[in-house]
């Protein structure tokens, strides 16, 4: 029986990265799993994907992440995963920044001047995907498109709405009683945000309704963004939570807070969204929504490579979940807060 990378991963129980660093003498994999991940690779007859080997050894193009020259915080985080990770690979990657105002279709005529092997589209929000779809029908090029879901391309997603109800429900069953939801979008649409949808259904789930006062748009997902509606919001009314949009607006929540004297969380508990690495250094500690970072990075590559090998195999679209990080500024009460919080039914 003869395995590929990906074949060889999944019955190794590890990652496909993993997997990449044990066979090619790479740092980060214990020695224990290494040896064993090289056994199975020599029971079974491992055979290298050529295209893989080939990327190694750029006898052709190789990987290109095409993505925004201005990324939010996560999408940043999310890059440098994927980038270090096809370098622990040995695969050649080269970036692609695609400006706000600049034009898409002249970005992607410059990059199908020399195909690349794989094409990893991450955080191009607001950017037109007619132009890739018909670019990307090119055979020479396996485009996996990320955080976005697509009718053409293998793609992996984020669940937002389970974690963010998780979320919810640690609030509501914590004695939360005037929340705020710092939201991306207006009362007429709170169902187009994944992240409302998480919230409304912890309501429905603890058979009470929420108010649209409750929900606060914000223009941007930054931190002083943050702090300036906090600001705003302790002088229009009284509030004993926010849920954030993103870490990034929490950490200006936390800002505004402590500038006011506000303690946290016992007057004000706060939650963000994200799980930035430095989100367990602030102070309270955030208690978050975590995003599966590494394993969207695995996911795709891993989605990449099964594309390669069978060009006209069924289109393949994964979801993964968010979880809920207890921390310092909203914590677990007690055995029943728990219990209460991640319950799926009241």
């Amino acid at each position: 029986m003869n395995l590929n990378l990906q074949e060889l991963s999944r019955k190794a129980g590890v990652s496909i990265a993993s997997v990449s660093r044990a066979l090619n003498g790479k740092p980060g994999v214990s020695e224990k799993k290494r040896a064993l991940i090289q056994k199975m690779a020599k029971d079974f007859g491992y055979i290298a994907n050529p295209q893989a080997s080939a990327l190694r050894s750029k006898t052709r193009s190789g990987w290109t992440l095409l993505t925004s020259s201005s990324p939010s915080q996560i999408t940043q985080h999310r890059n440098q995963h994927f980038l270090k990770t096809l370098r622990e690979m040995a695969f050649s990657i080269q970036v692609i920044t695609v400006a706000p105002k600049e034009n898409f279709k002249t970005t992607l005529e410059r990059i199908w001047q020399d195909p690349p092997a794989v094409l990893l589209v991450h955080g191009l929000q607001g950017v037109s995907s007619r132009e890739l779809e018909v670019k990307g029908r090119d055979p020479r090029t396996t485009v996996i498109s990320i955080d976005r879901n697509s009718k053409i391309f293998d793609s992996v997603c984020i669940d937002r709405a389970e974690g963010v109800r998780t979320a919810t429900r640690l609030m509501l069953t914590g004695g939360v009683t005037s929340p705020a939801f710092l939201t991306s979008q207006s009362h007429s649409t709170l169902l187009n945000d994944e992240r409302n949808q998480g919230i409304i259904k912890a309501y429905k789930d603890l058979g009470l309704k929420h108010k649209e006062t409750d929900f606060h748009p914000i223009k941007e997902a930054t931190s002083e963004m943050g702090k300036e509606v906090t600001l705003e919001l302790l002088q229009s009314r009284f509030v004993d939570a926010i849920f954030c949009y993103s870490d990034q607006v929490g950490y200006g929540v936390l800002r505004a807070l402590y500038e006011k004297g506000i303690k946290v969380p016992d007057e004000v508990r706060v939650i963000g969204f994200d799980d930035l690495p430095h989100s367990a250094m602030t102070t309270p500690s955030l208690t978050t929504v975590s995003q599966p970072v590494q394993e969207m990075v695995d996911i795709a590559i891993s989605l990449a490579l099964s594309r390669q090998n069978n060009p006209e195999g069924d289109l393949q679209t994964v979801l993964l979940p968010t979880r809920l990080i207890p921390r310092e500024s909203c914590p677990i009460r007690d055995h029943l807060h728990r219990e209460k919080t991640f319950l799926h039914k009241n």
